[in-house]
């Protein structure tokens, strides 16, 4: 019944590791999913020009330009934005559905990622979702949320190509940002500044996290030492009785090691499965980005359970 009330207790432990981590990744990447997970190095580009985006496309296409990624962000629709790139776009955080691919930025067909807060209705006729923008139904390919990252969720992306029409959006009445290699290529984002006829330039910044969310980060970072203390205590606890039915045994030699043996088996196979139930409850439960947080912590936790059962058992001196 101890061991049972002992690996309950693991179990809750290590599961609000999970719980911690994934309040700590929410407060510091809700600002960042907020600008489309660009990186620091990411820029917002104005233009005064009255040429259309798809016009502007084509000649980043023709240009053959390296390593970037644009989106386009109308000034009338703030929750709209049209994406191009050379390469797949796998930063988005996506709950269901696909991403926008290499293929999607060369096909004649408009596809669109939908934020889960999106006032922008969508329709399913059959299996497939469809948005309703300037007279055309767009395919619905995938839905991205991030916790508390609300410009994100109410946002909707439309994939643009050299291949398609969207000739009703001119670059003086958008924002663009700009990510990649290209933003350090001295020649290359020349070239991508020539093109989009360039007028002002300032460093996408991310939001500033507020006082608030500063302790938040504090608190959330003691308790989840706290967490690993108190899981290292439970660990050494466990051993108390299990140390104590090792000496009063009275036994000698072989049998003695033996039954040393079996009862540090026994606690090993009471500690690990709350490790592998909490791991699967953890990733069904919470939205974590940094999973390595969460794998550190159980990774350190088990080494330090084994080493506690080799020592307590094994060389403790009344053993």
């Amino acid at each position: 019944m101890k061991r049972i009330i002992y690996s309950t207790f693991l179990t809750i432990m290590i599961f609000f590791v999970g719980f911690v981590v994934s309040k700590l990744d929410t407060i510091k990447y809700s600002n960042l999913m907020n600008r489309f997970n660009m990186s620091d190095d990411a820029l917002i580009l104005k233009s005064n020009s009255h040429q259309d985006i798809q016009n502007t496309i084509t000649s980043v296409h023709d240009a053959k330009l390296k390593n970037y990624k644009l989106i386009f962000l109308e000034d009338k629709h703030e929750s709209m934005g049209y994406v191009y790139s050379d390469h797949s776009i796998k930063d988005l955080p996506i709950v269901s559905g696909d991403s926008f691919n290499k293929k999607v930025f060369n096909s004649q067909i408009v596809f669109a990622i939908q934020g889960t807060s999106s006032k922008l209705e969508d329709y399913k006729p059959q299996s497939q979702n469809y948005i309703k923008h300037n007279g055309n139904y767009i395919s619905v390919i995938g839905k991205m949320n991030f916790p508390s990252a609300d410009i994100l969720n109410r946002q909707t992306l439309i994939s643009l190509s050299p291949r398609q029409n969207n000739a009703d959006v001119l670059l003086k009445n958008v924002a663009i940002a700009v990510d990649g290699g290209i933003v350090n290529s001295k020649k290359g984002y020349h070239k991508l500044k020539k093109i989009l006829k360039v007028s002002d330039t300032q460093k996408y910044r991310r939001h500033n996290i507020s006082a608030f969310d500063k302790h938040q980060l504090v608190m959330f970072r003691v308790v989840l030492v706290f967490i690993v203390v108190l899981i290292g205590g439970i660990e050494y606890l466990a051993l108390t009785p299990i140390k104590h039915d090792l000496k009063n045994a009275k036994l000698t030699g072989d049998l003695k090691n033996n039954y040393r043996n079996g009862l540090l088996l026994k606690y090993y196979l009471y500690s690990v499965i709350p490790y592998g139930i909490s791991y699967f409850l953890i990733n069904f439960r919470f939205m974590i980005v940094r999973h390595y947080i969460v794998n550190t912590v159980m990774v350190f936790s088990i080494l330090m359970m084994i080493v506690m059962g080799l020592v307590r058992l094994n060389f403790s001196e009344d053993s």
